[in-house]
């Protein structure tokens, strides 16, 4: 999805165009969660390498809203872990609590989507 992407002066405005164009997507709902930050790159670049469980995603801390979130986006999150398995011929550890593990592997998998298109493609 984010290859129809091609070009951005900045991130900020790269993650608009991802709320523009994919309004209802797990993209759109990442960017939309750090594009007014202070620095909207590095705020992501924590979900990557630290993780939602970091506490770093305000809106994916409590089981309503990852549980609201997987509601929401069902349909991406089983493609994003099928996508992901067959590429890793690893199946996506469920834990404990199928709903919120999904979540917060589908707003990781995104964020560093998103990082790597910035970082390859755009600039």
């Amino acid at each position: 999805m984010l290859y129809h992407i091609q070009y951005c002066d900045t991130f900020e405005e790269f993650l608009n165009e991802i709320i523009e164009r994919f309004p209802t997507s797990i993209a759109a709902r990442v960017a939309q969660d750090f594009v007014d930050y202070d620095d909207p790159h590095s705020s992501i670049q924590e979900v990557v390498h630290h993780g939602c469980i970091s506490g770093v995603v305000p809106s994916m801390v409590y089981y309503v809203d990852t549980y609201a979130f997987f509601e929401k986006h069902i349909s991406e999150i089983d493609d994003i872990r099928a996508n992901y398995e067959e590429s890793t011929g690893c199946k996506v550890d469920l834990g404990s609590d199928t709903r919120n593990t999904l979540a917060w592997f589908a707003y990781e998998q995104v964020a560093f989507d998103i990082l790597n298109h910035w970082e390859n493609i755009c600039p």
